[in-house]
């Protein structure tokens, strides 16, 4: 697959590039994006949060069982 993204000519994939983004731009979705990068860190710091977080890690939820999102915690800076 890479092999054949590389070989499509440099100036085909900055016009679709281009065409992409006038898509995104014209619906919305960069803004969106924006939008939710800025309050989504702001919900991590609500009373709600951060007792949903503890209980994820609390004996609630067997450790095998337990959401993905677990066990990268601290790379996230989650408060919990």
């Amino acid at each position: 697959m890479a092999g054949r993204v590389a070989s499509v000519p440099l100036d085909l994939t900055a016009h679709n590039k281009r065409v992409a983004r006038r898509m995104i731009d014209s619906t919305g979705v960069r803004d969106g994006l924006r939008w939710a990068a800025d309050l989504q860190p702001l919900a991590f710091h609500s009373k709600s949060s951060k007792e949903y977080t503890r209980s994820l890690h609390s004996e609630e939820w067997p450790r095998d069982r337990r959401p993905a999102e677990v066990t990268s915690t601290p790379a996230l800076g989650w408060c919990g």
